[in-house]
């Protein structure tokens, strides 16, 4: 994963931002080698959402796909990661718990 990532529409970021960022990132690469093996070669994970604009967190929430108006998207701090068969999901909940992932 690369920094690039975590702000696929390129918005402007202020220095506040960019550190959230890098603190993500580092926390995001920490999580995907801390996996096993097996669960990281056969899947294909990938950003679905980082960093977003308010616009972008307003029409998520018109189309009632979150609540949040204060998404930690808007700063930089949250990442979403494609899981197609939910392997990392699962091994999230059973290592970490829900109420933290």
């Amino acid at each position: 994963m690369r920094f690039e990532d975590l702000n696929p529409h390129n918005l402007p970021i202020t220095y506040e931002i960019e550190a959230n960022m890098r603190i993500l990132l580092a926390k995001t690469r920490l999580l995907l080698e801390t996996i096993p093996e097996e669960i990281l070669h056969s899947n294909t994970f990938s950003v679905t959402s980082g960093l977003r604009s308010q616009a972008q967190q307003q029409k998520l929430i018109d189309n009632g796909r979150t609540k949040a108006k204060m998404s930690m998207h808007l700063f930089g701090a949250a990442v979403d990661l494609y899981d197609p068969r939910g392997d990392l999901d699962n091994w999230c909940f059973d290592k970490i718990g829900r109420a933290h992932v």
